[in-house]
This record gives structure tokens, C-alpha cells and sequence, in this order.
């Protein structure tokens, strides 16, 4: 008997509980429903007053936006690394982008030339990968998966700085920051000298081959339709093989003459005269403060006057 009662306070105290929960849940919507409410009911009545303050936020917004904001260029650089992976390139040049948040302009100046006057007036300088999927010359848009999939020897560094006046500077002044790691030095040179090594490699098997086919020519002589068509097979067959090694010898010669460097620019950062400066932000963010404080100035503007109306009511009643 004493067990079933226990059961049945238990059953009755976790309705209770159930039921005010749902009394607060109620309580806290019926709060939040009277205030937004009484805010648009305070809004429409005072509408007149609602458009001056719109207007007020615009202006300031303008304003502010107009003569107290700096204004800032921004370029970019397309670049395709040449002997190092492109990841390590992008993450070398990002930190390039750390030292500078991290205030290290004694380090970057040693490192990239820079001084430290043009240092600081990089604001941002970020290098990402460079998928250019509809090959118009702009970086699409791209999530992991597709970086994952499309991984490239293209990168691009976007960079804003507040003085254009440091953009001729930027390319050297990265290709000296990042010849300033050992690393980068000796895989660069690593990879000339691998390449120089197959020229010249090239070189000579182009020479014995041309001497083994003016010989063989020499030595056959042709005396009926079979030995022609051994000369002729031969022939091409050296031919086929001189042909692949001038495009192989050509292509190392590119190579030595163009990657120089450890990364070849494609498109090299342009010097923009017109400034960014980003109007549009400043002006909702003073709308929407003027709105919030127009409303905050309405509504105890309105308090005040029902204090008052209570008071000259407390008054005529005596």
C-alpha cells in the first residue's frame, strides 16, 4: 500500500514538473511575442520619426565611412612553382603573412628587403591554390574536395595594402623571403643542376647517333630492294630516336632559361590606382545602430511621458 502511494507522489511530482516547464516555455514566448509587439506598435506609431532616424544612419554611415575610413588597394599575383612542391610554397608564403600579424618587421626586413615602413603597410597577404577550371583566368570557387582532386603547380597571392606605392616591390620582396630558407635554395639549385646534367647527357646521345647514322650510311651499300629497305628502316629508326631526344634537349633548355627562380610568374601583380573602400558595410551597420538606439531613445521617451501623465493624475486627485 505504502508502495503504490510512493509511485503515485512520484507520478504526480514529475507532472508537476512537466507542467511548469510548459508554464515557463508559455511565460517566455508570451514575453518575447508582447515585446516584439509593443516594438513594431512603437514603430508604426512613431513612423515619422523611424525615417529620420533611417536617414540620420545613412549619413553617418557615409560620413564616417567617407572621411574617417581608410581607404586600401588590392592586387594579385598568379605564380607556378618550379622544383618544390606547391603546398610548401603556399605555406612559406603564409607565414610570411604570420610574422607580419606577429609584428616581426626586423626578421621580414632581413629576409625579404623590405624595409620596414613598406612592411607595415601590408595589410593582408595570403597565397592560396590556383584552380582555374573554366580557363578564363579567374580562380574558381572551390571546396576541399575539389582542391583535393585538382591540386595543381598553380598558386595565386592576393594581397591588400594601404599605400600603392609598395606594390613594385611585393614580387621581390617574396622570392627574397622565400630564397631566404636553405631549403628553397638547395632544391632549387638541385633541380638546375639536374637539368643542366640531362642536357648535356642529351647532347652527347645526339652526337653518337648522328655519327652511327652517317656511318651506317657509309657502310651500306645498296645493291637491290633488300638492302634499301634495311637502309631505310634504320634510318627512320634513328631519326624517330633523334627526334625525341631534340624535344627532350629543347625542353630541358626552357627549363634552365625560364625557371630561374624558384616559382615563374604568370601574371605579375598590377599596380591599382583606384582604392577599395567598402561603403556599403558602414552605412547598414549606422542604420541598424541608429535604428536600435532611435527605438531604445523612443521608448523611454514615451515611458517618461506615461510617468508623467501618472503623476499629474496622483496630483488632481488630491
Amino acid at each position: 500500500m505504502s508502495e503504490s502511494k510512493e509511485v503515485t507522489n512520484q507520478e504526480i511530482d514529475l507532472t508537476q514538473v512537466i507542467v511548469g516547464i510548459f508554464r515557463s516555455i508559455r511565460k517566455m514566448f508570451s514575453f518575447f511575442g508582447k515585446f516584439f509587439f509593443g516594438i513594431l506598435s512603437l514603430m508604426l506609431r512613431r513612423w515619422i520619426a523611424m525615417i529620420f532616424i533611417v536617414i540620420f544612419g545613412i549619413i553617418s554611415g557615409y560620413t564616417y565611412y567617407k572621411y574617417f575610413t581608410f581607404k586600401y588597394f588590392k592586387t594579385t599575383l598568379i605564380g607556378k612553382v618550379n622544383t618544390i612542391e606547391n603546398s610548401e610554397m603556399i605555406r612559406t608564403i603564409n607565414d610570411f603573412q604570420k610574422q607580419l600579424q606577429e609584428g616581426n618587421f626586423t626578421d621580414l626586413t632581413k629576409k625579404s628587403g623590405l624595409s620596414e615602413t613598406d612592411l607595415k603597410e601590408i595589410m593582408i597577404l595570403k597565397a592560396t591554390w590556383f584552380i582555374d577550371k573554366n580557363t578564363d583566368g579567374k580562380m574558381d570557387v572551390y571546396t576541399l574536395d575539389t582542391l583535393s582532386k585538382n591540386k595543381n603547380d598553380y598558386f595565386q597571392i592576393d594581397v591588400n595594402v594601404r599605400s600603392n606605392s609598395v606594390v613594385p616591390k611585393l614580387k621581390s620582396g617574396i622570392l627574397n623571403y622565400i630564397k631566404s630558407f636553405p631549403f628553397f635554395v638547395m632544391n632549387h639549385e638541385l633541380a638546375r643542376e639536374h637539368y643542366m646534367q640531362t642536357f648535356n647527357k642529351i647532347d652527347q646521345q645526339l652526337s653518337y647517333l648522328d655519327s652511327a647514322q652517317k656511318s651506317l650510311s657509309n657502310k651500306l651499300k645498296i645493291t637491290d630492294k633488300q638492302l634499301l629497305l634495311i637502309n631505310e628502316k634504320a634510318s627512320q629508326s634513328f631519326h624517330n630516336e633523334i627526334m625525341y631526344l631534340e624535344a627532350r634537349k629543347q625542353e630541358m633548355d626552357t627549363r634552365l632559361k625560364l625557371e630561374t627562380e624558384p616559382f615563374t610568374v604568370l601574371n605579375d601583380f598590377i599596380n591599382p590606382n583606384n582604392p577599395i573602400k567598402e561603403a556599403p558595410d558602414y552605412i547598414i551597420n549606422a542604420v541598424l545602430l541608429s535604428i536600435f538606439f532611435g527605438i531604445l531613445l523612443l521608448y523611454i521617451i514615451e515611458k517618461y511621458k506615461h510617468i508623467l501623465a501618472k503623476i499629474e493624475q496622483i496630483k488632481n486627485a488630491i
